[in-house]
Parts: C-alpha cells; structure tokens; sequence
C-alpha cells in the first residue's frame, strides 16, 4: 500500500506462543490509513511430543466459477482427529476458517496442451463481491494494483492488501529431489514418467515456493527425460538456473501453471467489526475458454496447527476434514510420528592419558524410551575454549589442538561406559570436551540470533593434559619353561603416560593372595 511499511518482530525472550501486538494507530494521517498485526509464524515450545500440521485449503470451495460438481461453498472450519490407529479417531481440534487472507484463483484446464510460446492463458473479465455489493469488470490480467482497486471500490472494505503470481495446479504423481544451487531436478515418485507426462520445454512450474521453467533444451525423448528436470528462469526458457529454495528438498510436491493467475487479498481494514467473509463473484461467462474457473479460498495452512501430550516415536493416524453450509467433505489423512533428538550422555568423564592425549568416559542418555532408543552415533567435539569456536582449518578426528569426530559401529556396542581417545594435543593445556547423542533427527536452529546454533544436548567435561604412569599391561600370559622356570609374556599397554616405558615390575607367588 502507498507509503507503508512491513516489519517483522521475533521474539528472542519469550518461549512458545506469543499473543498478537496491539497496534494503536489514531494519530497516522492519509486516506483508510491502518496497521495491521499478522501472525507470521505460531510459536512452539518445539517438544517431540508435538506435531505441527500444514494443508492446502481446497480450491473449489466458493460462490463462484468452479468446475462442476465441485464443492462451491465457502469453508466454514476444519476439524481434526488422531489416533494410534485408524478405528476410533478422536476430535482434537476444531478451526473456524480464517478468511483474512483469500486467494483469488483463474485457471483453464483446456489450455495446459498449448504450445509454451505462446503463453495463453485465461481472458476475459470477472466480478468480485463482498456483502451486498459487487464490483465492476475486472480484467482477468488484472495487476495487483488494479485487483486492489477494485476491491477498495466495494463500501464495506477500506484496505487491503494485494499480490499476484502465477495460478498452479499440484500434480499429484510428482514428487522430486532437488538441492540450492543445481541446475535440476531428480525424480523422487515411485513412477517416474510424471516429467515426460507433464512436461515439455518452456512449460512453467513451481517448486519450493519458487517458480521456474522448463529449460528449452528438455527433450521429452531424451534417455534423461523422465528422471531429470532442468530449470529456466520463469521469464526466459533459454537462461539455465539453479534451484533457489532450500538447501535440500526431498519429495517434494511439483506444480505446474494453470494458466492464470491468484491474487492473494490481505484485509487491513473494514467497515465492521464482524469477522471477515467470503468473497464470492457471480457466475457469468465473462471469461475464456469456456472451461475457465474463478475460484476463491483461504490462505493455505503452513504450520498453523500444533498436536500437544502426544507419546514420542509413536505412530499416529491423523485425518483433516474441510466444512461448508453441506456439511463435512471428504478426508486427507497421513500417518506419522513425533520424534526428537536424543538427550544428553547421563555422565561424562575425562581423564589425563598423557601430555599429548585424554580418555573421554561416557554413559547413554539416562531416560528410556523415546530418541534415546534409536542412537546411531555419538559427535565428540574438544577445544580449548570452552565456547568450542575454532573452526579453520575445520574441525576433525585428526586436527592438532581442537576437533570434532563421529563414534560409532563397534565402539558403542560395548557395555557403557564408552571409551573416546583424543589426542595431537598440547601438554600441560586444559582442554573443554563435550559429548552428544545422535539419532535419524537433525537437530534443529532455535535460535533467531545464530547466538545458539541448535538445540543438541551437549554433556561437557573438561581436563588438563599431563604426563601419567602407563595405564596396566594389557595381558600377561605365562607359558612353562621347563620345570623350574616359566615365561612371561607381556602385552605393553594402551598408554605409556607420555614417556616412554623404561622397565616392568613383576611379582610372583604361589599363592594369589
């Protein structure tokens, strides 16, 4: 909006959810001057006995143009069930639907065969209504700026908020690998033909929240076709580019366009203090092809929803069902577990092996159950800052003075407690160890300011590198010699202390006490 502002406030000191602020705004000047406060991101307390959801509103579900036998009334609310099995699901959560935020969707079914270049999309004009009034003819190539415009227009809404992209359409066959910075994507599907399928250069598509296109040399024919998918930049198929999104992104839903565009409407104001309805626009055929739909819906949940007090590491059947004035449609559902990293080794202690090397002892997470039943590995870090910030050269098993190493396999197979040796380091220097748990679970950034780099439990010790006397012989065995005489046989033990073994000290008797 003209000569307006966004900022976006996270809260450092506050742990879970965050009531809204309270904006005050009786002193701004300018025509429907307003400010708005939008809940960006639900704060959690990021508990592995919490789950959070995300969904995508239906599409169809408005007083509009949608395809036939297609929903056509507003969502009213969702309600949510769980359970540990599919027989008996219980409600546990009931959302009115929010209509803040609408999404104004065209789209044309008959035009997904055309030729990319000539980029024909849905024509023509709309109406869009609120309360009892409707607007004028709105252009189905309607900028941001004009949607915007004409919803003003209406006497019950003083501002609003608009943006425009690209409408799409979720293929439902296509999931896909992809990674920041390559050039394409790599079929995840159990069948990989959805690229061939759907397909072709120049076709544009999104991926992660970003869009793109089908890079002009893609040859449907090619060896490579079904399995890899190269990007373009969304405004030109012959600029090749990388992916832009997340570092990784593993089956991950593809889009393709439907030919039109969504306008995303954000209500900063109304003449009301009712909750905000429904668009609607009246059924006229004012747009082509003959196929084409206007359809209205609310802002998709991302995270929006939190399960609480569920038992970690167990699987749980979760279905969504959507309501309109008819009642209850059909379900989505999905069945997954919450899980959490592992805790902290119950114990941790370290002791003096010799001037260049100390003996990590360490003991599991003392909790049962949970993530500490699935550890794969330990991470064991050194330093002497007790802040573990020495990083170049990267820390390793092998650097001088600080590390970082992964304990696994056969080393934590044993009966606790582990053993860890570290050594290259400096005589006489105290040295901070720290010790944590692995399993399937990444740990996760909690903290905004990068202060905090994760949320990995950590059990820390710390000790000063000094010479010792050797630990004991590892083995000693005798053998007969002849018959006043016996050899001893002497395996040298693991450490010498850090000064080289000068004699042996051996006892004898006949009798062991």
């Amino acid at each position: 909006t003209e000569g307006g502002h966004s900022y976006l406030v996270t809260f450092l000191g506050i742990a879970g959810n965050v009531d809204n602020l309270i904006p005050h705004y009786s002193n701004l000047t300018g025509t429907n001057a307003v400010v708005k406060v939008i809940e960006k991101t639900i704060g959690s307390l990021a508990l592995g006995s919490e789950l959070k959801l995300s969904y995508e509103s239906p599409i169809y579900c408005s007083q509009s143009q949608v395809k036939q036998l297609e929903c056509g009334s507003p969502i009213t609310k969702y309600t949510t069930e769980i359970g540990v099995s599919p027989e008996g699901l219980s409600p546990i959560n009931v959302s009115p639907a929010l209509y803040d935020v609408q999404v104004i969707r065209t789209a044309a079914d008959s035009l997904y065969d055309e030729i990319y270049f000539l980029n024909r999309h849905v024509t023509g004009f709309f109406q869009i209504g609120y309360g009892d009034s409707i607007t004028g003819p709105i252009s189905a190539d309607a900028s941001a700026l004009d949607m915007r415009d004409a919803i003003e227009s209406l006497p019950d809404i003083n501002t609003v908020f608009v943006t425009r992209t690209y409408s799409s359409e979720k293929l439902s066959t296509c999931l896909v690998n992809g990674a920041r910075g390559v050039m394409t994507l790599t079929c995840a599907s159990d069948s990989c033909t959805c690229f061939t399928d759907n397909f072709k250069a120049g076709d544009i598509l999104r991926v992660g929240g970003y869009w793109y296109k089908v890079y002009e040399t893609y040859d449907v024919n090619d060896a490579t076709a079904t399995t890899t998918l190269p990007l373009a930049k969304v405004t030109d198929a012959s600029v090749q580019v990388a992916f832009e999104g997340d570092d990784v992104i593993t089956n991950e839903p593809l889009y393709i366009w439907a030919h039109g565009y969504d306008w995303s409407v954000t209500f900063l104001s109304v003449n009301s203090n009712e909750a905000i309805k429904s668009f609607y626009s009246p059924v006229a055929r004012g747009l082509n092809p003959s196929d084409s739909t206007l359809s209205i819906r609310t802002a998709d949940c991302i995270d929006c929803l939190y399960l609480k007090g569920l038992t970690v590491w167990t699987d749980y059947h979760i279905k969504i069902y959507a309501h309109n004035e008819m009642g209850k449609g059909i379900y989505s559902s999905l069945i997954f577990a919450p899980k959490e990293i592992p805790g902290a080794p119950a114990s941790l202690i370290v002791e003096a092996v010799s001037g260049t090397s100390l003996l990590a002892l360490f003991t599991p997470p003392a909790a049962v159950g949970g993530g500490n039943d699935a550890i794969t590995s330990y991470t064991v870090e050194w330093d002497i800052n007790d802040s573990f910030n020495t990083t170049s050269p990267t820390p390793s098993c092998s650097t001088v003075g600080y590390g970082s190493c992964e304990v696994t396999g056969s080393a934590i197979s044993v009966v606790p407690p582990y053993k860890f040796y570290i050594n290259n380091l400096n005589i006489d220097t105290r040295y901070y160890v720290r010790i944590a748990a692995r399993n399937s679970i990444s740990a996760q950034s909690i903290d905004p300011t990068g202060e905090i780099p994760d949320n990995t439990r950590w059990s820390i010790g710390y000790q000063t590198t000094a010479n010792q006397r050797p630990s004991a012989p590892v083995s000693v065995t005798t053998i007969v010699a002849d018959k006043t005489n016996v050899q001893v046989i002497i395996t040298p033990p693991v450490s010498d202390g850090g000064v080289p073994i000068t004699q042996y000290f051996i006892e004898w008797d006949s009798s062991s006490g």
